[in-house]
């Protein structure tokens, strides 16, 4: 049996489902952020923030994989995308995090359009609802949604200071725990947004420790804020 847990946020009155993890049978997980993302993918193989593509980028579905028979304690991580209209694919290979001390950030991602009317859910029909903000939502002509899915071992529980900036749901699987770390960016959301993906096509990488997690959502949401200014704003029309 397999289980989907799914993030919504409240908008506008609406319940919005924009984002899904699911565990399969084999212990996979299947992470799908739902909806067309018109992001500007920002970052490339290596951990940096520094390169912003102007081509829009949907990633249909994101594939973790446990890697079971790895001699080095490997897991990898298949993104199926289509940018520009072009399909692409790519792996990130990662270490020391299934069963080491280190987060790997999946997806990250500042200011998408969460309001499309296409993820509205009706809150009965579901169960496994993941909720932020419960009872306030997000005002996105305020703010917008930010977030990062990490993946580290299940074993590790990680200890957050009550004054940790970020809000955390973790999750554990049979394999991996997910740390999703949620926050607002102060501006209102636009038609477009910033995502973030890795891959190494060539050699492995190490998961981030704990602090440089943290300090990656921080990049993240500073690339978003130098091109927010030139980001569209959606159509009046």
């Amino acid at each position: 049996m397999t289980t989907t847990h799914r993030f919504v946020v409240t908008t506008n009155g609406n319940l919005q489902n924009f984002l899904s993890i699911k565990e399969t049978k084999a212990g996979d997980l299947i992470i799908s952020p739902r909806g067309k993302q018109h992001s500007a993918s920002v970052g490339s193989e290596a951990a940096t923030t520094t390169h912003v593509d102007d081509k829009p980028i949907t990633t249909s579905n994101i594939t973790v994989h446990p890697n079971l028979n790895s001699e080095i304690g490997s897991i990898s991580i298949n993104y199926k995308d289509n940018v520009g209209g072009s399909h692409d694919r790519k792996v990130a290979g990662v270490l020391d995090v299934k069963s080491g001390q280190r987060l790997f950030p999946i997806t990250t991602s500042i200011g998408r359009n969460v309001g499309r009317p296409r993820l509205s859910i009706d809150r009965s029909k579901y169960q496994n609802l993941i909720e932020l903000w419960p009872g306030n939502g997000i005002d996105l002509t305020r703010d917008s949604l930010a977030y990062s899915v990490l993946v580290a071992n299940p074993k590790i529980r990680f200890v957050f200071p009550e004054d940790f900036p970020r809000n955390v749901v973790s999750l554990a699987f049979q394999h991996f725990q997910i740390v999703f770390l949620y926050w607002l960016f102060n501006q209102p959301t636009k038609f477009k947004g910033t995502t973030l993906t890795f891959s190494t096509p060539e050699k492995y990488m190490n998961g981030f420790e704990f602090h440089e997690a943290l300090n990656f959502t921080n990049d993240i949401t500073l690339a978003h804020l130098e091109v927010y200014s030139s980001l569209p704003e959606f159509s009046s029309g």
